[in-house]
Formats: C-alpha cells, structure tokens, sequence
C-alpha cells in the first residue's frame, strides 16, 4: 500500500474498496489468490488476509476477493484485526438480476461536458433506464454529471430507472 500521506489510520477503522478491472488493488498490490471459491454460484478468488505494520499508527491488515468471470474486486482493509477483514469479505453476495448503480468518477472528463453523455452510456450498458434532469450553472461546462440518485452503490433490478442532472446548455 501507497501511503499518499503521514496521517496514519487511527485504531479501529475498517474500509471497503470495490471496483471493476485493473485498476483495482487486486492488481496494483500484486493479487495472488490463495484459494479459489464460489459465492452463490460465482466463482470467485481470495488472497488470503495479511497485517503490515503502518507509520506512526496500528497494523493494517487487507484481504482481497476477485470475481474473475466479471472482474469485480472487493478489498477491505482494517486497523482493528484480521479477523474483522476476514468478517467483512464473508459477507459478499451475488445478486442475480441485480446491478449496482456505479461509482460516477470513472466518467469525469475534462473541460469537454460529456461526463453526463458518459455515464448515461454506462448505465444502460448495465441495463438500467437513464432519466435525465438538466440544471443550469456557470461554474460548470454543459453536459458536465452533477448528481445521481438513487446513491451510487444501490443495487437495483435490471430496467430500473437512474435519474441524472446534468448541467442544461446555455
């Protein structure tokens, strides 16, 4: 793990990461399952849980789970116990027609507005129906994602609706 600052995690945090392809831990930490599983019939891949002193603070413990058929990896990492990574990453579940409504900063973009357009593309690519709001601001380029409701992470039945704002043209 890259500390990107001296501040140390203090006692008795837990956190979740999860994401889809490379970009996720899974690779960046040099993902070696150690046993491979199945969570309600998916299969699914674990390194086994490992603790690492931190500056200045508690151990960090981390344990990884990789679907490889979707490439969807959960990573926890804990400063309270192994056994409490170990905890969290029992408690996946796969959802048959289910789909999580998706993280939107993997669309940001720069200066060009198509954040929006981007993201609108990504949930129909999931299967979700895409509702439209548009809002104006001129702190914003046209097109740029402001909000998403439900929340990003809610797990919704396929065809469910996604209500976007956008920032309206001028």
């Amino acid at each position: 793990m890259t500390q990107l600052c001296a501040v140390p995690r203090p006692a008795g945090v837990e956190s979740v990461e999860v994401g889809d392809g490379e970009p996720g831990p899974a690779y960046r930490y040099g993902f070696k399952p150690d046993e491979e599983f199945q969570i309600n019939g998916v299969r699914a891949q674990r390194q086994r849980t490992t603790c690492r002193p931190s500056v200045g603070g508690p151990q960090i413990c981390q344990g990884i789970v990789l679907l490889p058929s979707t490439g969807v990896w959960f990573s926890a990492e804990s400063s309270t116990s192994a056994a409490e990574v170990d905890r969290i990453l029992e408690r996946i579940v796969v959802l048959p027609d289910q789909v999580g409504v998706p993280e939107q900063h993997g669309v940001t973009s720069k200066d060009d507005g198509s954040s929006g357009r981007k993201y609108a593309d990504l949930l129909r690519g999931l299967g979700l129906r895409v509702e439209t709001k548009t809002l104006e601001s001129p702190n914003y380029t046209p097109g740029d994602l402001l909000k998403v409701e439900p929340f990003p992470g809610t797990m919704l039945p396929q065809g469910a609706t996604v209500t976007i704002t956008v920032v309206a043209k001028r």
